[in-house]
């Protein structure tokens, strides 16, 4: 990983880990905004779905691993990636080609 700031943790993937269509966990980018401030214990961990949904709900983690499941590949980007490649001097992180990542794997369906 090519580590562009330590804390918080923004790291790039090594171009030579980019040639193939799945990108390893081991050497997926890392884009924080913030450090953590703490941790939630998995059995204390709700995920809130509300706002413009019909049926507005809370999962605990274990009903989030109980819920059917499906496989899909999916392309995720940082924003600020290739900004370090830029003419003019761009402000943030300097990624080169690093934030860019593809996915393929289980998903809640």
């Amino acid at each position: 990983m090519r580590i562009l700031t330590e804390n918080p943790l923004n790291a790039e993937t090594p171009v030579d880990r980019l040639r193939s269509w799945i990108t390893a966990n081991s050497v997926f980018f890392h884009r924080n905004q913030s450090e953590f401030k703490e941790l939630v214990p998995l059995g204390e961990y709700r995920l809130s779905v509300e706002g413009e949904v019909e049926n507005p709900c809370r999962f605990s983690f274990d009903e989030i691993l109980g819920l059917p499941k499906t496989i899909q590949a999916n392309t995720l980007e940082c924003s600020g990636n290739g900004r370090s490649l830029l003419q003019e001097p761009a402000s943030g992180n300097p990624w080169t080609i690093g934030g860019w990542a593809m996915r393929s794997g289980e998903g809640c369906g």
